[in-house]
């Protein structure tokens, strides 16, 4: 209500915009000859994508294979060992917005 009594209305409008998702696969591999191959959708347009390979030794550790800070769709990984493996993704937005992190893990034999 303003001053002279009479009823006002107010509007606002405003956008929410949440960071970008990634679409991994539930499962990848077996993968052969030392080679693997990641693919992966998005939510929205992404830049600045990142991905990591961990290889996960059987004693607990975890060793950093490779971290690639200008990557895209399929990631391909050539003359890996065999063994069990993390791969992580995660990428901004139009409006710089960091998605979280994204994992799967596959198996090279």
């Amino acid at each position: 209500i303003d001053r002279g009594g009479n009823q006002v209305r107010l509007e606002r409008t405003f956008t929410v915009d949440s960071p970008p998702v990634f679409n991994l696969p539930d499962t990848l591999g077996p993968f052969e000859n030392r080679s693997a191959t990641v693919e992966w959708t998005t939510s929205e347009p992404v830049h600045s994508v990142k991905c990591e390979l961990y290889l996960n030794q059987s004693n607990g550790e975890v060793v950093q294979i490779n971290i690639d800070t200008a990557c895209s769709t399929p990631k391909t990984y050539q003359g890996i060992n065999p063994g069990t493996y993390t791969f992580i993704v995660s990428g901004r937005d139009s409006s710089n917005q960091l998605s979280e992190p994204y994992e799967v893990q596959f198996e090279v034999i």
